[in-house]
């Protein structure tokens, strides 16, 4: 049984400035099949400490990162944001 993906409203407005770059649409898919069907979809990403504690990223390229949080009770993954380094971190 997969796991629910939902996304943020930021999310998804920050997503709609990659949905041309057809690289970047593929790596955001691939990585959206892989959290869906993982077990343990917190295995693919690196979890994050300080302000982002508990939120786990997920590296589409070099620099454009995904962060999402699992919830297991909900076997829900929630996509929090997505963009450069500075972007989703504040900083390089």
């Amino acid at each position: 049984m997969g796991w629910e993906i939902v996304a943020s409203g930021a999310f998804d407005k920050k997503a709609k400035k990659y949905s041309r770059d057809k690289q970047m649409r593929s790596s955001l898919d691939a990585c959206l099949a892989l959290l869906h069907n993982e077990e343990s979809p917190e295995r693919l990403g690196n979890l994050k400490t300080g302000p982002l504690g508990g939120v786990y990223a997920y590296s589409l390229t070099k620099s454009i990162r995904l962060l999402y949080l699992v919830d297991y009770n909900t076997r829900t993954i929630k996509l929090i944001d997505i963009g450069d380094h500075k972007e989703v971190y504040g900083k390089d």
